[in-house]
Formats: C-alpha cells, sequence, structure tokens
C-alpha cells in the first residue's frame, strides 16, 4: 500500500494530460505507408505432391494375411 497526497495525485494527472496530448500530436504526424501486401500469399499442393510421391509401405499387408 503506498501513499498519495493531493499535490501528487495532481502531479500525476497533470503529466498524464500532458503526455497523452503529445502522444496525440505525434500520431498525427506520422507518415501512411502505402499497402504493398496484396496478393502475396502463394498457396502450393505440397500435401497433394506428398500424397502422390510417398512409397507404400506394405508390412501391414503381411501381417493381416
Amino acid at each position: 500500500m503506498f501513499y498519495s497526497s493531493e499535490k501528487n495525485i495532481i502531479k500525476v494527472n497533470k503529466f498524464r494530460s500532458i503526455y497523452s496530448f503529445e502522444t496525440i500530436n505525434e500520431k498525427a504526424n506520422l507518415i501512411i505507408l502505402k499497402n504493398d501486401t496484396e496478393n502475396i500469399i502463394d498457396y502450393k499442393d505440397d500435401l497433394e505432391i506428398f500424397k502422390k510421391n510417398k512409397k507404400k509401405y506394405e508390412f501391414m499387408d503381411l501381417i493381416n494375411k
């Protein structure tokens, strides 16, 4: 637990409002970049290729006989 005097509370609130005002001004001055992330996802058929190239093991067929 800590003690907060009225004077300290006023200082903290004043600092928070100044900081908030400064960050709003900084955000307003930011450069907006062009979006260049369209059509960057390249879908592949890796699973189908894997299934096609997968070696078939016949030991289960031997066990079941």
